[in-house]
């Protein structure tokens, strides 16, 4: 899944976002494209039909985890619904 860029922003899923008390994350593909990493966000209060904006820590087109287990590893290997 990617998120979805416009002229105001970058939006992802509410359900692809990891939160703890003081930070929100989220897993993305790496560069290979095969695994993941995790990515700290600076998020806006804003948001838009399930989907809320980033603002830093993730650029246009990059692949992120919807829905992520809570067992995921940095750099695990992953496969996209395209590989399916």
């Amino acid at each position: 899944l990617s998120g979805n860029s416009s002229r105001v922003g970058l939006y992802v899923p509410e359900s692809a976002l990891v939160r703890s008390a003081d930070a929100a994350s989220l897993w993305a593909l790496d560069a290979t494209g095969e695994r993941i990493e995790r990515r700290e966000l600076r998020l806006s209060q804003e948001s838009r039909n399930g989907h809320v904006r980033v603002l830093e820590g993730l650029r246009p087109g990059d692949l992120v985890v919807n829905n992520p287990p809570a067992d995921l590893a940095e750099g695990e290997r992953v496969k996209t619904e395209k590989d399916l």
